[in-house]
């Protein structure tokens, strides 16, 4: 111990096999970022969305993807369609209703009024047939 080469006797040699032999090395991934903040999480059925998109104007789209929100953030088809999350996703409340209406036409969903209570909005995913991409009430 006195003359300091005591540890070079513990030091591994290049190429001597030692150490990295048992492990399998990790691919080379990129790290996905953690996600920050609300999401819209799907499934969303292409048919259903594909009603949305034949009614005019963007405010269905935006509409969809709010009952999309909240469908998945309750876990139910059945969602609230409370006045903070037309807020969120700056929606008016009068455009709100009229898109709704039409939605309800066009067989998308099914619009409950509790009285006194905000809107219960059904959307009504077993009426779209994916075969013919056709939602109908």
């Amino acid at each position: 111990m006195g003359d300091g080469n005591g540890i070079e006797a513990f030091r591994l040699q290049p190429g001597s096999g030692v150490g990295a032999a048992g492990r399998n090395p990790k691919p080379n991934r990129k790290r996905v970022p953690r996600q920050l903040g609300a999401v819209i999480r799907g499934p969303i059925p292409l048919a259903w969305l594909e009603g949305v998109l034949r009614l005019p104007g963007r405010t269905p789209v935006v509409v969809a993807l709010a009952l999309a929100y909240q469908s998945r953030l309750e876990g139910s088809t059945t969602v609230r369609f409370t006045h903070k999350l037309m807020g969120r996703f700056r929606i008016a409340p009068r455009s709100a209703s009229r898109t709704l209406e039409r939605m309800q036409v066009a067989g998308l969903v099914r619009i409950h009024r509790p009285p006194g209570c905000c809107r219960e909005i059904e959307i009504l995913i077993s009426n779209c047939d994916g075969s013919n991409n056709t939602c109908a009430e």
